[in-house]
C-alpha cells in the first residue's frame, strides 16, 4: 500500500495485472476455469476499501475513477 501512496489508481491497475494472469496459470494448470467472482473478490475486491482505510482523514474524499 505504501508504494502506491502517491498514485492509488495504479495499485487497481497492477492487481488487474495479477488477476490478468493468475486466471491464464490456472487455467493451463486446471481443466476449468477459475471461478471469476471469487478472483474478483482475491484481487480487486479489497483495493476501494483498504485505500479509503489508509488515507489520512484530512486528505478529501477518495476517487477510485
Amino acid at each position: 500500500m505504501a508504494e502506491y501512496a502517491d498514485e492509488p489508481r495504479l495499485l487497481g491497475v497492477d492487481m488487474a495485472d495479477c488477476l490478468t494472469e493468475a486466471n491464464r496459470d490456472l487455467t493451463a494448470l486446471y481443466w476449468t476455469a477459475p471461478d471469476p467472482v471469487e478472483h474478483y473478490r482475491r484481487f480487486l475486491g479489497w483495493i476501494k476499501q483498504a485505500l479509503a482505510a489508509s488515507r489520512p482523514r484530512n486528505a478529501g474524499h477518495f476517487h477510485w475513477f
